[in-house]
């Protein structure tokens, strides 16, 4: 390896804050501080490789020099076709600079630009300092962060076109990253957060905020970077039982099992090389292995490079500036690296065959994606760059683009500030409605000689209300509302599942989960002690995972659908003596059960006092309470058992084989029900009540209308076999659905109208570890989500699994199946926000696929007959689970208009709404 630091590219003593290689190899770019405004330098690339050529008077160093920003330049990227440049600013503007033939002089100056470079486009959006940028696979998008809280996307073939603004981070976002499928787009803010965005239709996909809790402090940027296999995310100033370090997040799972580890202070950038490597593992060997390489940069001014392939890192230079680090660039060769610093120099790094291995071909890693992600989604990654050329075929679908146009145009409207002459006070600075007390919040540093340095604070504006966002994900709340970090802590826990981590990177990294037991066995030494931290070794505890526990059978109370007809109930055939026996509850003196009161306050108590002698008779009292007043209380002649209750009835159960129903005032709602065994298991929920005997049998009443739905369901089909399982939990839904739940992980209802059980979910569903939305899930399951409750139980242990990575069309095939089992078991629950979240959701992801066999019959049942006729009327259901048909479909229309492979379906559905509407 070869280093160097050529003292000639410098910025007259000012920091650089950014350098990035043209693709070509001939030239970089340098960016930052100039005397007066921004200043971009273009350098010759041949003096940093040759010795022979740096001294040569004859060939030049300095190729351009570019100062038309009127304010620092924070960030500076060539697109992949290197046709452009694209710099951000203090003065928050994004250029993009384009080469014409000729030579030029800098204005003010004798020098001569050997190459001419304009600026082409300015992008305007942005409130606030621009602090990072990123060109998208193909260039077909540029995406630019700035300190206002926002990421804005540009089409980058027609500057200067606005595509979208994500909102989402509640601090300044400093660093973003292309997924190099082009499915994804990474970022980074000051508010402790990573947020991956979706880019088929500009939602979070989901958000990672644990590895960024104990960050204390800033850092001037966030560069972090995807792996060229897209495999792995890695970010930058992630902490680690207080140790700095560079977080690892998969692509599968989004697991944070692993990181890098042995940088004394914050880590500022991430760069991979946009090469895939290989080697023999053995000499004389045909075997290979693949891996990548990995540049760091830190504010301990070392620069360390990492190989998958390595346990260790494959070199570390330490003090190699003396500032802080703040970019990092790779040649596109793979053998040379750059890396600039606030003390204005840069440092060259060249690598050679034997120390970085060979790359594969363009061809040989386009194999590689292909294998590991299938030909259609790179296939689809390529089409994003021609979109713009495809022909629209329909009036509907141009409609359709220029609302969708109009809109974007609209918001970019609203979010241009008002400003309004105020006279400032110390109170008047307002953040989401609330007085801010600025000097409590910035952040205040003193340098070597004394002199302090305070980090400016931006003040976002108020945020506005553009109507509610469907999440994919959902663990993600609404972008356009500012999140605290108490409540991304309370989403993170409920969502963040450890994936298992990778096999290739174990050998290099800490792996927390496996050698957890290794590290409590250590004497970890105090930080303040350690002078090194050995890679391959760690030294670190892990850290804690938190889970939410969600008790079954206390589901939230709402009104139930009135569109959903009355069942009548189920009358099984006699199928001899019952095989499953159920325990007999204990028989108690005095018993007391606790239940909410739903949307009324406080909680109600229900106590049972058993044997009451009085005159030589046994008399048993039911006494509700509401905390000290006692609201009602009755007399039973039987001795009870157990109770259940809700805001509607109080059910006693009692050991003559006897249920008791009172309505919530205490009055008796109809003489005892006689049953053919003692009840084992009693719950109610709404208007419904079920009972669980000890003989297996399964009944469930709706005491409303005095109409059982389920009598005397054996539990015999699911609870026999060689293994008998045993009944673990036990809920029943405000729709008055069953779920038992067994010992051997798997979850069961009855369904009436098939006349049979069904199985809910497994904890061993191999599907849905599969799929890719093993984590989706609604965005709020505290009320009326029993299958996402019944879930987070039995999937608590559930880790997404890599066994498909390598065979994409299986992955598919799974990630559908899961989909589609979500959705019909909503339907089998009730559950209508499960079911309306999950069909998006798997509409969704049909119309990225382009599966349109399927989603045409799914539009095609929900639009109904066309035209209709009055036998149509009557065989045809307007509505599901209470939701309009017709609504949904509406929904999902936008949805499919984002893919022109769809477009045709999309003007038929159209057309056909509109015919229903107008008729």
């Amino acid at each position: 390896m070869k280093l160097l630091k050529p003292s000639w590219v410098n910025h007259n003593g000012r920091p650089i804050f950014a350098i990035d290689i043209h693709p070509d190899g001939e030239r970089f770019a340098t960016a930052g501080q100039g005397d007066d405004s921004g200043k971009i330098i273009i350098w010759n690339m041949a003096p940093i490789r040759s010795e022979e050529d740096e001294n040569n008077e004859n060939i030049p160093k300095q190729l351009c020099h570019l100062d038309n920003h009127l304010a620092c330049v924070n960030c500076c990227r060539w697109s992949n076709n290197g046709y452009y440049l694209a710099s951000g600013s203090d003065d928050k503007l994004v250029m993009i600079w384009q080469r014409f033939s000729g030579t030029s002089t800098t204005f003010g100056s004798s020098k001569v630009n050997l190459e001419q470079w304009r600026c082409s486009y300015t992008l305007r959006g942005h409130t606030g300092d621009i602090l990072d940028i990123a060109w998208s696979p193909h260039d077909a998008w540029l995406a630019s962060c700035s300190i206002d809280n926002t990421i804005i996307i540009w089409n980058a073939l027609k500057f200067p076109e606005m595509i979208t603004i994500l909102r989402g981070h509640s601090g300044m976002v400093k660093g973003v990253s292309w997924d190099p499928i082009g499915k994804y787009l990474a970022s980074q803010g000051d508010d402790k957060s990573l947020r991956v965005w979706r880019t088929l239709d500009w939602k979070e996909e989901t958000g990672i905020f644990k590895p960024f809790h104990e960050c204390g402090g800033t850092t001037h940027v966030l560069r972090l970077s995807w792996s060229p296999d897209g495999s792995y995310l890695v970010s930058a100033h992630a902490m680690n039982n207080r140790g700095p370090t560079a977080q690892i997040v998969e692509r599968e799972g989004w697991g944070t099992n692993m990181d890098f580890v042995g940088h004394r202070k914050a880590v500022t950038c991430v760069r991979f090389s946009s090469n895939l490597y290989t080697k023999t593992l053995q000499k004389g060997s045909t075997k290979t292995q693949n891996y990548t390489m990995c540049a760091i940069g830190s504010r301990d001014k070392s620069v360390s490079v990492w190989m998958t392939a390595l346990k260790r890192p494959l070199v570390v230079m330490h003090d190699l500036f003396s500032h802080s680090v703040m970019d990092l660039a790779w040649s596109t060769d793979g053998r040379g690296l750059m890396a600039c610093s606030w003390d204005g120099t840069v440092a060259y790094f060249q690598f050679s065959e034997g120390e970085a291995g060979l790359c594969l071909t363009k061809d040989e890693s386009r194999r590689v994606l292909e294998r590991m992600y299938g030909k259609e989604a790179i296939a689809a990654n390529s089409q994003q760059a021609s979109m713009a050329s495809t022909i629209i075929e329909s009036p509907a679908m141009l409609k359709f683009q220029q609302k969708q146009k109009a809109v974007a145009e609209q918001q970019a409207k609203k979010k241009q500030p008002v400003v309004t002459p105020v006279k400032m006070t110390k109170n008047n600075v307002m953040l989401n409605g609330k007085p801010l007390d600025v000097k409590s919040q910035q952040i205040e540093t003193r340098t070597a000689d004394g002199r302090r340095r305070i980090t400016p604070l931006f003040i976002p504006q108020e945020a506005f209300d553009e109507g509610p966002v469907i999440p994919f994900n959902g663990s993600v709340g609404s972008p356009f509302k500012p999140i605290s970090v108490k409540e991304e802590q309370e989403k993170e826990e409920a969502k963040e599942k450890e994936a298992e981590p990778k096999s290739k990177l174990d050998s290099r990294l800490t792996d927390k989960t496996r050698q957890q037991t290794e590290i409590e066995k250590r004497v970890i030494e105090p930080p303040s002690q350690r002078t090194d931290v050995p890679v391959s070794q760690p030294t670190k505890k892990p850290r804690k995972e938190y889970t939410r526990r969600v008790k079954l059978n206390t589901i939230p109370l709402v009104a139930p659908v009135p569109s959903i007809p009355e069942r009548l109930a189920y009358v099984p055939k006699s199928s001899g003596s019952s095989q499953v026996h159920l325990p007999i509850p204990e028989s108690q003196k005095s018993f007391s059960v606790n239940f909410s009161d739903g949307d009324r306050d406080g909680a109600k108590v229900i106590e049972v006092e058993n044997d009451i002698q009085v005159t030589g008779i046994t008399l048993h009292k039911v006494k509700c309470s509401d905390g000290e007043d006692v609201l009602w209380e009755t007399i039973m002649q039987s001795r009870g058992l157990l109770a259940a209750g809700n805001r509607h009835s109080v059910c006693i159960s009692c050991d003559d084989k006897t249920l008791h129903c009172f309505s919530s005032s205490g009055r008796r709602l109809f003489p005892p029900i006689i049953l053919p065994a003692v009840v084992s298991h009693l719950h109610s929920n709404n208007h419904y009540v079920m009972a669980l005997t000890t003989n297996g049998r399964l009944y469930v009443w709706d005491i409303s209308q005095c109409v059982a739905t389920l009598k005397g369901v054996p539990l015999v089909p699911i609870m026999s076999g060689v293994n008998k399982p045993t009944l673990t939990g036990v809920m029943l839904t405000d729709m008055g659905v069953p779920v038992l739940t067994l010992s051997n992980g798997k979850s069961y209802t009855y369904n009436p109208n098939m006349v049979c059980w069904m199985l809910l979910d497994s904890s061993d569903n191999v599907l849905r570890q599969c799929s890719e939305h093993i984590h989706s899930q609604p965005a709020d399951v505290s009320h009326n989500a029993p299958l996402s409750q019944l879930q987070s139980i039995s999937g608590s242990s559930l880790q997404s699994k890599n066994s498909f990575q390598t065979y994409p069309s299986l992955q598919k095939q799974s990630t559908l199946g899961h989909l589609e089992h979500q959705l019909t078991t909503s339907l089998v629950l009730k559950s209508a926000k499960e079911y309306k979240f999950w069909l998006l959701a798997y509409v969704r992801y049909l119309v990225q696929e382009a599966l349109e066999k399927r989603l045409r019959e799914i539009c095609e049942d929900l639009l109904g007959p066309v035209p209709r006729s009055e036998k149509d009327n009557t065989q045809w259901q307007a509505y599901v689970l209470g939701l309009s048909k017709l609504d949904l479909l509406e929904e999902l229309l936008p949805i499919i208009g984002t893919n022109l492979k769809l477009q045709r379906l999309y003007t038929e559905l159209q057309e056909q709404l509109d015919m229903i509407e107008d008729r």
